[in-house]
């Protein structure tokens, strides 16, 4: 009998979810399915395409770059990044808190390029990794922006192209991160 009443009672749930989601903000936000009308890429590594996807989709920026990532150590990656910032495009990123002690951080790198960089030292790991390109296309996945991720790690990229809705819900968690984040200093003699 308990089964029977929990299955009826979780049945009711999921049918009026919709009528009581207005009850309950922000527990499943943003969570309405998009449909997809862009395209997308999709890259493995090693040996499948990752970084190179990952520095295409940076390449194709015209206007702004938002980087969120945990760690960030690839050279390749942050020059891309910074090749973009040299012919004008905004870039700004927001790192893991980690990233203050790696012998090779991309935050100090960026940083001391006039990119602006902050620290996530809010969460326990800010384990994101995607940028949102010109706020329409989306790169993600788990693949770090890193040495290892791009010649010993089993890890996938997925460029999201021309999904402004994608990217906005994207974009908001990004300036949700920005705005709780502190400035990054580099260094000194780094």
């Amino acid at each position: 009998m308990t089964k029977t009443l929990f299955s009826l009672f979780m049945g009711a749930a999921i049918a009026l979810g919709g009528v009581f989601s207005g009850l309950f903000p922000g527990v499943l936000p943003d969570s309405q399915p998009i449909p997809l009308t862009g395209q997308v890429e999709i890259g493995f590594s090693p040996e499948g395409g990752a970084e190179a996807l990952v520095i295409r989709a940076i390449g194709s920026a015209q206007q702004e770059i938002l980087v969120a990532a945990y760690s960030f150590t690839s050279k390749p990656i942050a020059q891309a990044l910074l090749t973009a910032h040299k012919r004008g495009v905004r870039i700004r990123a927001v790192l893991d808190k980690s990233q203050r002690s790696e012998r090779y951080s991309a935050a100090t790198f960026l940083a001391n390029q006039g990119i602006s960089v902050r620290i996530d030292e809010k969460h326990a790991i800010q384990h994101n990794k995607y940028l949102v390109i010109d706020g329409h296309s989306v790169e993600l996945g788990s693949f770090n922006y890193s040495r290892s991720a791009a010649e010993r790690n089993a890890e996938n990229v997925m460029v999201i192209w021309n999904q402004p809705e994608i990217a906005r819900r994207y974009q908001a968690d990004w300036e949700r991160l920005w705005d709780k984040a502190v400035p990054y200093t580099p260094r000194s003699g780094a």
